[in-house]
Parts: C-alpha cells; sequence; structure tokens
C-alpha cells in the first residue's frame, strides 16, 4: 500500500490484517506494480519522478530509474 504523505509504503498481511512492515520510498509513492515472476515489486514516486525496484524475497532495494515529475503509476511488462 502506498502511504502517500510519508514517502514510505506498507506490506501487508492481508490475511492476517496487519502490517508486515514499510519500507522508504521516494516522496508521493503513487503506484505499485509487480513484476509478471512476482519476484519484484516497483514503486512510481511522484515528486521525484522515480521509479524504485524492490525484490520480494528480502524486501531490499535493487535498484532505482529515474524518470520525471508526476509518474503516477507503472506497469510491469514481461521481457520477451
Amino acid at each position: 500500500v502506498a502511504l502517500n504523505g510519508t514517502g514510505r509504503i506498507a506490506v501487508v498481511d492481508v490475511a492476517a490484517r496487519k502490517v508486515e512492515r514499510e519500507l522508504d520510498v521516494d516522496a508521493r509513492p503513487d503506484g505499485i506494480c509487480i513484476s509478471p515472476s512476482g519476484q519484484f515489486f516497483a514503486v512510481a514516486s511522484n515528486a521525484a519522478g522515480t521509479l524504485t525496484i524492490f525484490r520480494t524475497s528480502d524486501w531490499a532495494r535493487a535498484g532505482v530509474i529515474p524518470g520525471t515529475a508526476g509518474l503516477g503509476s507503472c506497469l510491469w511488462l514481461p521481457g520477451r
């Protein structure tokens, strides 16, 4: 879940109805998308215009892709 006003996202265990952890991202996170493999997810941050990528295996930051302010969302396209 993007916590837009905090610059964080929350990983939620829906079955247990609890927040498992919060991760820092750039300001005004908005869109979250999961890779087709489920091994990664990315968070678009509107203020910084960045896309931050995390691994789902250990929740570590895997990289940041610069973009433009106001990205708003992301879409993960499978490779060929």
